[in-house]
């Protein structure tokens, strides 16, 4: 059998709700789409729509124009036309607001109602002139209020959505808590068409969070970690706060905060065979019940030893340029670096731009692991993991190669016993 959104379905009902898509749909205000849209929506080729299409016609189920072509209910036309909102052109006066509004009242929320929903509303304006659509085109069925929700979630996470924020510790996730909540009200109480959330739905609606569980295998090739930085040192040169930042982020798998507070004190030591190594230390306030969160690091490369040494020449006590910047300042201009490196890579996990800095502490954990045969142990200790189940389970998957490596090399001499 077919399916219709993942559901099984009749062909039948499958041609219909294409022809509703593509001649638009007044009762359910849904705009005409064109066929390429029709095929992104229902995850089919051009060629099915097509075909549907054409069954369509066959069966007289359209009416066709004076060329033979199906004729588009010209009357949905304004849900196309967008127009920005903004204070020309205020969203209060869409229909949809409106009844929204009124019916707010009813449910206790403030003497006018506008005051009370205020952040709902502001959310709404926000998705509407991102998305450049129109408020009813949130209620009109559920997966197409969930996909225009992922839409302005994915801008988040790629950049292409700015977030409006001066928190160090703003997050994709934390921008859109307040985007996600207005789209739910919206859903639930507009008075034209009342959407409900299923239920067990774990979507981007939901507000489901995502453990580290689940990105134990983010890292980069050493490869790739040589690609970063010549890329780094063509682009923004090896005397810049990226590369130390980056390097420095790998080399001591620092969280985020331990990092942009880490100091440029530091002792060497160099060893018989003429090779330094620069000993830091970092506070880790999450871990401050253990040895008060002091954690040392062990900073091996020549290149990143040589450029610490050029900011402490120029008087920084951090990684970074705390001479002229703010932190948070700091923090919004790095991390845009971090997202353009983890393109110029091809990495098309959203973690990595999700969690710019702290995916630097998941491929640090892997370039540690590689570095020692997977030795978890020593590891947790130089990462400044608490228990190495944390370490296994969240950062630092064993990749199946290793595992048979290992195995291959515990094999021998078994047939000896």
């Amino acid at each position: 059998m077919s399916s219709l959104y993942g559901s099984p379905s009749t062909p039948d009902k499958i041609r219909k709700h294409i022809i509703e898509l593509l001649v638009g749909n007044k009762e359910s205000n849904i705009a005409p789409l064109n066929v390429t849209n029709i095929a992104k929506r229902l995850n089919l080729s051009r060629t099915t729509i097509y075909e549907y299409i054409n069954e369509a016609k066959r069966l007289e189920e359209v009416t066709l124009d004076d060329n033979g072509s199906i004729k588009i209910n010209t009357q949905l036309k304004e849900i196309e036309d967008w127009q920005k909102f903004s204070d020309d052109h205020p969203i209060t006066k869409d229909p949809i607001i409106q009844s929204w509004i009124s019916a707010s009242r009813s449910m206790g929320h403030g003497g006018n109602g506008v005051s009370a929903m205020n952040a709902h509303i502001q959310g709404i304006q926000k998705v509407c002139n991102e998305l450049k659509i129109q408020p009813i085109q949130l209620t009109i069925d559920f997966r197409t209020s969930e996909a225009y929700a992922q839409s302005y979630f994915d801008g988040l996470i790629e950049g292409t959505i700015k977030r409006q924020s001066k928190r160090v510790k703003s997050s994709a996730k934390g921008a859109f808590y307040q985007i996600r909540m207005a789209i739910r009200h919206l859903m639930q109480y507009n008075t034209r068409n009342p959407l409900t959330i299923p239920r067990g739905y774990n979507g981007v609606l939901s507000g489901r969070i995502i453990g580290h569980g689940n990105y134990a295998d983010i890292q980069l090739t050493d490869d790739e970690i040589k690609q970063a930085e010549y890329y780094i040192i063509e682009k923004w040169g090896l005397d810049s706060d990226i590369y130390r930042m980056f390097m420095v982020g790998i080399e001591s798998c620092a969280r985020k905060e331990a990092l942009f507070g880490m100091t440029l004190d530091y002792s060497v030591d160099i060893d018989a065979d003429n090779e330094k190594t620069f000993f830091m230390t970092v506070i880790e306030t999450k871990t401050s019940h253990i040895k008060e969160g002091k954690w040392d690091k062990f900073i091996q490369r020549s290149n990143t030893q040589k450029s610490i040494e050029m900011a402490k020449s120029k008087g920084y006590s951090k990684l970074w340029n705390d001479k002229e910047d703010v932190k948070y300042k700091a923090y919004n201009r790095l991390s845009e670096q971090l997202k353009e490196i983890y393109k110029h890579l091809d990495k098309t996990q959203h973690y990595f731009y999700e969690h710019a800095f702290h995916s630097l502490r998941h491929i640090g954990a892997h370039y540690w692991l590689r570095k020692t045969n997977y030795n978890y142990g020593f590891v947790a200790m130089i990462g400044g993991w608490n228990v190495i189940d944390e370490l296994k389970k969240s950062y630092g998957e064993m990749p199946p190669a290793i595992m048979l490596k290992l195995a291959k090399s515990a094999r021998k001499g078994l047939d000896e016993l």
